[in-house]
Order: C-alpha cells, then structure tokens, then sequence
C-alpha cells in the first residue's frame, strides 16, 4: 500500500489517530454533523463544529490518487485501502449522500499474516490496482500474461478479478477453479460471472459431481473434473492454528460457544430497506450477535441512520482472527458463500440470509437455512440452529489443491 498523501487543513490524520487511540472501529465524516466515531457499536460525534460539503470533500479527497478520484465521479463510490505511517492500515469508502461527499473509515489493526508466515511464496507481480472494475484490471492482467506466456491461466471463483483474469487470458487455456456453481439468482453479479468464466475456460475444477453435471447439462465446451474445493484445504488446515494463535476471543470477552457471528456484504443486501430488515433480525437474537462489518456495510448504515440494536459491529478481520471467531460461535448467520461453506467444515450451523445459494448440500443436509432478509425468520432460524446429526463430507477431502496441480502439469 503507498502512505496516505498529506493531510487536508481539516487533519484527517488526527481524525484517524484520534479513532485508533479511542479504540473506535471506524470514523464517519458526513456533511452537517461533526465527525463520529463507532465506539463499542455506538455512534459518538467528536466536540468539533459540523462540517460543509467542502470540508466532507477536502477529507475525503485526501486519500484519493488521481485515478481513484476519476473512478469516484463516474460512480458515485468507492472502496479502498491506505497506510498512515506510524499509525495504522486503514480501509475506506467514500460514497455519495444527498448530494454531498461523505465517508467511512475503518481501521485494520489485527496483525496480517505475510506470505512467508503462511508458508507461501511471495507474488511475482504486485499490480496494486486498488478498484473492483473489470476492464482496469484486464488491461493490467492482459499485460502480465503477455509478458510471461504462461501454460495456464488459473483463476478463482466468481468475483470481479476472477471474471477479469479470464478475459485477460487471451489465446492462453484459462482453468477456473470452483467452476459449475450456480445460484439460479441472475440478479447477482457473481452469478454472471461464473456463466461467462465458465463458457471460456478449457479446464473446469468442479468442486462437487453437481457441479459437474450441471456443466454437462449447459454444453460447456471444456474439459470438466471433480477435484473438491480449495477452500476445504485452507479451512482444514488454518483453522486449527486459528483457534490456538489468535486472541480473538479474549480480546472481545467471549466464551466458545455462546456467541453468534454475523457477516453482511453483497450489494443486493447493502440496499437499505433490505439492510434495516437484517440488522432487525439480528436485533432479535438472545445471544451476543458479532458483527465484523464490511465498510459498505457500516457506511449504508450510517448515512441512512440505520441502528443494530444491541449487534456488536466490529471492524474487519484478518483471516486467522475471523476463523477463530467463526469456528468457535454457537451460529453463523451470512450472505458469504465462502462463509457457508466454512460453518459446515468448522461444524457450526449456519443461516443464509439470501434467497438463494449456489452451495446447495449445505441446505439439504440440514446444516444451512435460507431466510432472505425476514426478520422473524432470522431469529428463529438462530434460535433453532443446530447441526444435523449426520454430517456427510461434503465438497472435497482436504486435497483439492494436489488435484489441481497434477491436472495442471499433466495435460
């Protein structure tokens, strides 16, 4: 990440420095209220004057290169991430409110693991792009492939990178690892994403036999294989050192068990009507609801003026931390495919707040319950949660990765 450029006259550094040392999770500058931190989930405004649209502007400007600033002005919002040096890492969303610049910041203080630690190699390529837009990143994708000529191009799941690596691939064989999923919601993105990666990829890692059949059933023109799911190899390995490493728990006064976790993030569910519907929900659970929120999330909240009741919103955790807290609460509660899947590796019940899923055995076993956005759904759903009896393997051993591998370098 570069440093965060200068501050503005406004000092948003000392806004930052003052959130980290008050032990907020995350600063909201938004026009006509004075800055306010979130602290232990409560919105606490700072004793400055309120602030103009141009000062909202200045502040949020601050952290913007140029081309972040010409990405904003066509949408209206933007995610990314910064460093202030001798501070702290810091994720942003800068977004529109009734006409005005407004901003969330959040803090990202839990120790990252480097690759070295994870026992990976470190990246060839740091293309440090910093946007979720397609075309940006296949131009610089494009680039890289050209450069290298790879055998393969790999990509992974059903994201924006993902769609943009496939395009970037060119004349060169693209393999798409979780390939075959379907949601049946075209209202998702992601599930755009999987049809078009899908039709262009020459070798399919299907991560189940359903998945699989259901690129028999499309025609999909490549070579389709059961290999089980990536996600199964980190789970069942990191998870265990997760639990023993990280102080997560401690940290937030929690006992194995007791709590339940909640995480919120595609764009369907960020809407406010459908947000406020969710947070009511969560509202209505007994137990202690932890809520490590995305900044989209926390930023929709907060310009629409939306209150979790007694949910505690945290900011966002590194992985080991987040699997710590997961795999040792009494329920999941989702719209993270990624997430539905861990509960069931990590043996916690889990409830989908989606209509839909494109990890279907999960629900038909009895271990993941779809609810939607119905509040009273959602309280029962937790209430009654419980994982069945039986617990069939589901989405591969453990050994997904050596699959692919072999494949890779066999054909």
């Amino acid at each position: 990440m570069q440093p965060a450029p200068p501050e503005t006259r406004l000092g948003l550094r000392q806004l930052l420095r003052a959130m980290i040392e008050k032990g907020a999770s995350d600063l909201h500058i938004t026009t006509g209220c004075p800055p306010q931190l979130r602290i232990v989930g409560s919105l606490v405004p700072l004793k400055t004057p309120p602030l103009t649209a141009v000062e909202t502007k200045q502040l949020c400007y601050t952290v913007l290169t140029e081309e972040q600033t010409i990405a904003f002005e066509k949408k209206n919002e933007l995610d990314l991430s910064f460093t202030v040096p001798n501070l702290s890492r810091f994720r942003a969303n800068i977004f529109m409110q009734r006409g005005a610049v407004a901003g969330a910041f959040r803090a990202i203080p839990f120790k990252i693991l480097s690759f070295d630690e994870l026992g990976l190699p470190a990246p060839n390529y740091h293309l440090d792009l910093r946007t979720s837009e397609v075309e940006p990143m296949v131009s610089a994708l494009a680039a890289v492939v050209a450069r290298e000529v790879p055998d393969w191009v790999l990509v992974y799941g059903d994201t924006n990178s993902t769609l943009a690596g496939a395009r970037a691939a060119g004349t060169t064989r693209v393999a798409h690892v979780e390939a075959g999923l379907r949601s049946g919601d075209l209202s998702m993105p992601e599930e755009h994403n999987r049809l078009e990666v899908d039709r262009i990829s020459a070798l399919l890692f299907a991560p189940d036999e359903r998945s699989r059949d259901v690129l028999r059933e499309e025609s999909v023109a490549g070579r389709a294989e059961v290999v089980g799911d990536v996600m199964a190899d980190a789970s069942f390995k990191l998870a265990p050192i997760a639990r023993e490493r990280s102080r997560i728990l401690s940290v937030l006064g929690l006992e194995p068990g007791e709590y339940a976790v909640a995480t919120v993030h595609r764009e369907a569910n960020v809407q406010p009507e459908r947000l406020a519907r969710i947070f009511e929900g969560l509202d209505k659970i007994e137990r202690p609801v932890i809520f490590p929120a995305h900044p989209r999330t926390s930023s929709v909240a907060t310009s629409r003026g939306l209150a979790p009741g007694h949910v505690r919103m945290i900011q966002p955790l590194g992985y080991l931390d987040f699997a710590a807290l997961a795999s040792q609460a009494h329920v999941i509660l989702t719209d993270s495919g990624g997430l539905q899947k861990e509960a069931y590796w990590y043996g916690i019940p889990c409830v989908t707040m989606r209509p839909s899923t494109e990890w279907k055995d999960t629900v038909e076993v009895g271990a993941n319950v779809l609810v939607d956005d119905d509040p009273d759904a959602i309280a029962e759903a937790a209430a009654n949660a419980r994982m069945p009896d039986e617990r069939p393997q589901l989405y591969g051993d453990g050994h997904a990765s050596d699959r692919i591998a072999e494949l890779l370098t066999s054909l």
